[in-house]
């Protein structure tokens, strides 16, 4: 049963070394996977988080068509190494994974990988369906406990423009279902991260982007 995943790529995530679920060989799912594990691994900062799912979104629209699937994830782990994502073949994985802890007790290494890859996909924040980004309910709700967090420890991020400057002050102000916030600010988030991208492509330097973004959209360049 072990053979089916001897050729297999896995994901790695550097805050949690010991757990490397498989990487799909479908090319949307993994992108999928890398998304979730971009979540997973780094919730610091949400902005930057954002920001970079829709990178990875523009880097699979780019490319999904023109190069091979193991060539695209490449491109988009260069993207997310600093964030502590890589993918590791086979012999590596079984090294980190070896390290997991559990209650539960596998009679040979497939189940405890599988075990691995289905605890993986029961925490997905992000669905990609190829098109769309889409923040399921527990990413939401995930913001909703990094919110509350900050508020206890009265400490917070002020670099991340998107929970600090947006959200927070919506939640607190207009005192209805924090979660209709986040939504609304995560699509509107999006929207002006694609705008950028977008912009990016026509415009060779940041002071253009920025210029035609402000231009387009009315917002204050002023800060």
């Amino acid at each position: 049963m072990i053979d089916k995943y001897k050729k297999r790529m896995y994901i790695y995530m550097s805050n949690f070394p010991t757990f490397c679920p498989v990487l799909s060989e479908d090319c949307v799912r993994a992108t999928e996977q890398l998304m979730n594990a971009l979540v997973k691994n780094s919730t610091d900062n949400i902005s930057l988080v954002v920001k970079k799912l829709y990178e990875i979104k523009h880097i699979y629209l780019s490319y999904h068509q023109t190069v091979p699937t193991m060539d695209l994830i490449d491109k988009i782990v260069d993207e997310l190494a600093k964030f502590g994502i890589d993918i590791l073949a086979f012999n590596d994985a079984l090294t980190h994974n070896i390290g997991y802890k559990t209650d539960r007790h596998f009679k040979e290494y497939a189940q405890k990988q599988e075990f691995l890859n289905l605890e993986f996909d029961s925490e997905n924040k992000i669905s990609f369906d190829g098109v769309d980004i889409s923040f399921n309910v527990t990413f939401i709700t995930m913001i909703e406990g990094l919110i509350s967090h900050q508020q206890q420890a009265s400490l917070y991020n002020t670099s991340d423009d998107l929970v600090y400057l947006n959200i927070i002050p919506q939640c607190e102000q207009l005192r209805y279902d924090s979660r209709n916030v986040i939504s609304d600010e995560l699509r509107l988030y999006g929207e002006k991260i694609e705008t950028i991208i977008a912009l990016s492509k026509k415009y060779p330097s940041t002071e253009q982007i920025l210029e035609e973004h402000y231009k387009k959209t009315g917002d204050s360049n002023d800060e």
